[in-house]
């Protein structure tokens, strides 16, 4: 009788303890999982990208695209071009997809695309005051590691690496007030 538990899968023994989740800073070339049409609360208009990588997974990589009054956004909007250009998509169509968490928009030309992001870690404030981190597109490339620009242009891939020799992780934390009282234990109150 063979009361085998468990076979030896060396992929996950290796990520044990690391987390499937990108964490750094860097270049990274994968898959789109999905494409989400997304609206904040003040009414923008996004993409929102989850990629799955040699380096792990990364979700909501927001790029906006338009302000609530359809007002262009061109960073995003150029972004958006920028990884059609890369992978060969011509136009992007919204289809509603069911989840668990209920429909969403897609955009399913770029579900399982493969491209190349470029990306920075963005170290935040959260609403509670804790500390926390999210990631940004900087920019994108091919699997030959041109942008959409060299691709387009039939340049030779220079712009990643140039990008990454200077690239660091980017700070947006507010600071912490020290005169602010923290309610815990404090010698220097001490009135007795």
């Amino acid at each position: 009788m063979n009361n085998t538990i468990f076979t030896l899968d060396q992929n996950a023994a290796i990520k044990a303890g690391g987390g499937e989740y990108i964490s750094e800073t860097g270049y990274y070339f994968g898959q789109i999982d999905s494409a989400e049409y997304v609206t904040a609360g003040t009414g923008t208009f996004g993409l929102e990208l989850s990629i799955s990588t040699d380096g792990g997974k990364a979700n909501y990589l927001t790029m906006y695209y338009a302000k609530s009054d359809n007002t262009p956004i061109n960073g995003g909007s150029n972004m958006i071009q920028a990884i059609m250009a890369l992978t060969g998509c011509q136009s992007l169509t919204m289809m509603q997809q069911n989840t668990p968490q209920g429909p969403v928009n897609i955009a399913p030309e770029l579900t399982g695309k493969q491209i190349g992001f470029v990306l920075q870690k963005v170290l935040y404030t959260k609403g509670d005051g804790s500390e926390g981190h999210k990631f940004q597109i900087v920019t994108v490339a091919n699997q030959q590691n041109q942008t959409a620009k060299e691709m387009l242009e039939k340049k030779q891939p220079a712009k990643v690496e140039s990008i990454l020799s200077t690239l660091k992780d980017k700070d947006e934390r507010k600071p912490v007030n020290q005169n602010a009282p923290s309610g815990g234990y404090n010698p220097a109150n001490n009135n007795f």
